[in-house]
């Protein structure tokens, strides 16, 4: 194994989800210095480029990621309800039908707006 220097990522993130599946790093929600993220950001190794991969329907930081196999033609990003005191009316959310992940949201060190 050995490292090598890829284009840089096209917008700051911290506290992001993080994963790697075909040929590909997914960068997905994350916090940007002022607001948590919605941007799923994908980077293609095999062309060293960055594209947007979608959007989750809420902005999200300090959480994890996990590809779950899935068969048949729904493959969802699903996110698994909150156990905290603010309500989600999250269910799931589609990433372009072809890779199934599990979001988990950590409590977060940053303040969440008060209608989440």
């Amino acid at each position: 194994m050995e490292w090598l220097a890829v284009d840089p990522m096209p917008v700051k993130r911290e506290t992001a989800a993080v994963l790697s599946l075909n040929n590909a790093i997914y960068v997905i929600g994350g916090f940007d210095g002022s607001d948590r993220c919605r941007q799923i950001l994908v980077f293609n190794t095999d062309t060293n480029t960055w594209e947007l991969g979608g959007t989750l329907s809420y902005p999200r930081s300090c959480l994890g990621a996990a590809v779950i196999p899935m068969s048949g033609p729904r493959r969802k990003i699903t996110s698994i309800p909150r156990r905290h005191k603010r309500k989600s009316e999250e269910k799931m959310e589609t990433e372009n039908g072809k890779i199934g992940l599990v979001l988990v949201h950590v409590r977060s060190k940053f303040p969440l707006p008060e209608n989440e």
